[in-house]
């Protein structure tokens, strides 16, 4: 297959950040060794999702790290144990990058044997209160805090992994309407308290086999759908806010513009058209990590976020690196709108797609304005 490359000089939008990063580059003696990678590579956000994996120790984030004995008094700043968050913290923003904050838990891979803190909160208004004050604390300085430039704030993550006897959930043992009830409390409280932050939910699972027969397809991912749909319209009536709505796929380019296109005729019918949506986990080849095929799917991925016909989003942030699937109908680099057959093309630019994308690609986003 022959492939060019054409950029010409004509620009017609800015190119959003598409680079953001997932976990932190967090080390188990929790020094800052590896953040000024972040810094060359002009990382703009890094979701803080799972950051106590193999190295987090359960020290850092999480609302069960940070308020650790739930009956304590909400309103005293000795009830929270900001140690470890407020060190990843000053570290993301000494190397430039602004934390994309994800207010819940850690994933529980192995809550077949037994879960731990993916149960619903026995206090919803507690729960909302708790994140008000960590918002508080990173925002406004309170508990001897910071006044960092924090944009979102992520409520819960995958509450969408449906719980059953034939389903095992790693994210949510709650029901659907019970993660709802949650939401909506804690994004009314963040946003009367703080309205300048964007707050939104519930990173999805994915839109996988969206275009499959409910018969079709298994019981966990017919109650995605549902989920989703549900949501929207019970926040809707319960006059919840709503800044962004954040998903993942785990999908390759071409599949994930058929979901991100899904998505977004499900928000417009919904009454959502112009709602701000982020990919915010996504990797389809974690395995071939360094290869040039690795590099060339990012590289399609980065392109393909630029020309889809989607109300502009700013951000969206991957376990590799962030992408936006919301842009402008046509691209900044070719000046006309690309197809899928363009897509499909450039999946198979492989030739120096690594140095595309670990150098040159985030370096000239940065500087085009």
């Amino acid at each position: 297959m022959n492939c060019k490359l054409i950029i010409s000089k004509q620009q017609t939008a800015k190119i959003k950040p598409m680079h953001a990063g997932g976990q932190p580059p967090v080390t188990s003696d929790a020094s800052d060794r590896y953040f000024h990678y972040l810094t060359e590579a002009g990382i703009p956000y890094s979701r803080l999702h799972d950051v106590n994996g193999a190295f987090g120790g359960y020290k850092y984030v999480d609302i069960p790290n940070i308020f650790r004995d739930f009956s304590a008094d909400v309103d005293d700043p000795e009830s929270y144990d900001f140690t470890f968050t407020d060190l990843l913290l000053k570290q993301l923003v000494n190397a430039g990058v602004e934390p994309y904050y994800r207010l819940g838990v850690t994933i529980e891979n192995a809550a077949k044997v037994k879960s731990y803190w993916i149960d619903p909160p026995s206090d919803y208004d507690k729960w909302a209160s708790i994140c008000e004050h960590i918002v508080r604390h990173y925002t406004k300085g309170w508990a001897n805090g910071y006044y960092y430039k924090i944009t979102y704030w992520e409520i819960w993550g995958e509450a969408d992994d449906l719980n059953s006897p034939n389903h095992v959930s790693q994210l949510w043992n709650g029901s659907a309407e019970d993660y709802y009830r949650l939401y909506t409390k804690t994004a009314k409280l963040l946003k009367e308290k703080h309205p300048e932050i964007k707050v939104g939910g519930y990173g999805a699972i994915g839109f996988y086999h969206w275009y499959k027969k409910e018969e079709e397809r298994r019981e966990e991912v017919n109650y995605r759908f549902s989920f989703f749909r549900n949501f929207i319209k019970y926040i809707d009536e319960h006059d919840a806010p709503i800044d962004f709505f954040s998903w993942h796929s785990y999908s390759d380019t071409r599949a994930t513009v058929g979901y991100d296109n899904w998505l977004h005729e499900e928000l417009k019918s919904l009454g959502h058209p112009e709602l701000e949506t982020h990919l915010n986990e996504w990797d389809p080849y974690a395995e071939e990590l360094g290869t040039g095929h690795h590099a060339a799917e990012i590289a399609a991925m980065m392109i393909a976020m630029l020309v889809l016909p989607h109300p502009p989003s700013s951000v969206g942030a991957v376990s590799l690196g962030v992408v936006s699937l919301s842009a402008g109908a046509s691209s900044p680099l070719s000046g006309k709108s690309l197809s899928r057959s363009d897509i499909d093309n450039v999946c198979a630019f492989g030739i120096g797609a690594s140095v595309l994308w670990s150098y040159s690609v985030p370096r000239y986003i940065r500087t085009v304005e």
